[in-house]
């Protein structure tokens, strides 16, 4: 997951081991107790996706708004991240949390927005 503090090692070891089967999982939601982290996006950029401490929220519950935007300017942000690193990532998404909640995101116009 791209937002959490060891992606530069596993990104760093991705790149030395070509022939690894590595893909980027991305992720909305930090559910961690201890173990938290904010997006990779500028906090300021994508305010509805954090909490009062500056991370990610551990879920979205009921009344939680998430800007629709704000979800894109980060999957944005953690898909450009490993560049350096991979040229062609595998992607994977926690389409629950993303698609299920109030943000009313249709996932084929999403990812047709990503593409372009």
């Amino acid at each position: 997951m791209v937002p959490c503090p060891w992606f530069p090692e596993i990104a760093d070891y991705a790149k030395s081991h070509p022939a690894a089967d590595f893909g980027l999982h991305l992720t909305l939601t930090s559910e961690r107790v201890y173990y938290r982290w904010g997006p990779v996006a500028p906090r300021d950029k994508v305010p509805s996706l954090v909490d009062a401490n500056g991370y990610l929220h551990h879920d979205w519950l009921p009344e939680t708004r998430i800007d629709p935007n704000d979800v894109e300017t980060e999957l944005r942000a953690q898909i450009a991240a490993p560049a350096p690193w991979a040229s062609s990532p595998l992607i994977s998404i926690l389409t629950r949390t993303v698609f299920s909640k109030p943000t009313r995101i249709s996932s084929q116009s999403f990812f047709a927005s990503l593409t372009k």
